[in-house]
């Protein structure tokens, strides 16, 4: 969006001599109508390229990170939905914390009760058309 205000302004700041020029010269008016049409062109492709981003994103259902008692997860992938964890024995219960990949998505932690034991992590898109769920084994190390 930023790109496109700061581009309006560059063309009223740069064309405007060619406005007040075409209206006292009526054979320009060809040429202005011809630098409109290439700015119009411009001007909707940024707009169509902004719009697939903000779409592209809207609908994002992954993590950015995925942490196990504040460390991250080793071999973390945003692709990858199910991990196994092994802990020591004698462990207090793990916390998992995880960041969506798109700010407003929401996230889900359902916090694993017991070793061995299941943890799972639902995102939820920005736009709330997609979900995607992760999932921790958690097994205690021989």
């Amino acid at each position: 969006m930023k790109k496109i205000i700061v581009f309006l302004i560059l063309v009223s700041f740069l064309f405007a001599p060619v406005f007040v020029s075409a209206q006292s010269d009526p054979g320009r008016n060809e040429l202005l109508i011809q630098i409109l049409n290439q700015l119009i062109a411009q001007m909707e492709q940024e707009i169509s390229a902004l719009s697939y981003q903000y779409t592209a994103s809207a609908s994002d259902d992954t993590l950015s990170s995925l942490n196990v008692n504040g460390s991250p997860i080793s071999n973390f992938s945003a692709n990858t939905t199910s991990y196994i964890y092994l802990l020591p024995a004698n462990v207090a219960m793990p916390i998992i914390t995880a960041t969506p990949n798109v700010v407003n998505a929401t996230v889900v932690i359902s916090q694993t009760r017991k070793i061995p034991g299941l943890a799972t992590i639902t995102v939820t898109s920005q736009d709330r058309t997609a979900n995607q769920i992760y999932t921790i084994n958690f097994n205690l190390s021989r």
